[in-house]
This record gives C-alpha cells, sequence and structure tokens, in this order.
C-alpha cells in the first residue's frame, strides 16, 4: 500500500518536537497504521524509517544503555 503524507527528518535542533510529534500522528491517522492494538510496532517501526540518521544513532545508543547491566 502506498504512503499519503510525508514526514520531514526529525531534527535534534529544532525545538518543536511537538509540532512533529502531531504531524507523525497525522501520517499513521491517514495511512491507518494502528494506535491501540497488536500492530502497534508498526507506528514504532515507521518513526524509525523516518527520523534520520542523527537520531537513529542517538536513540540507539539510548536503548544499547538501557540494555547494559
Amino acid at each position: 500500500m502506498p504512503s499519503l503524507g510525508k514526514i520531514e527528518e526529525f531534527s535534534l535542533n529544532s525545538g518543536n518536537n511537538i509540532r512533529y510529534l502531531e504531524q507523525l500522528d497525522l501520517c499513521f491517522e491517514v495511512n491507518g497504521v494502528p494506535k491501540d492494538s497488536s500492530e502497534s510496532q508498526k507506528q514504532r517501526a515507521n518513526l524509525i524509517s523516518v527520523i534520520g540518521t542523527n537520531a537513529y544513532i542517538l536513540f540507539s545508543a539510548i536503548c544499547a544503555r538501557q540494555l547494559l547491566p
């Protein structure tokens, strides 16, 4: 299924995270990505695919630290 709309790459320095999350929610809605269901991991995968390299590296490092003993 083709994707409707386009989410820009997340900017760590934009200072406007609420606007980005609002746009992301709207993109999920228009594309039928479930919010509260067993398929909610699709939102996470969708976000990871559009956030951009710098944010992905940062988030990966944070998650890796949380997995360390």
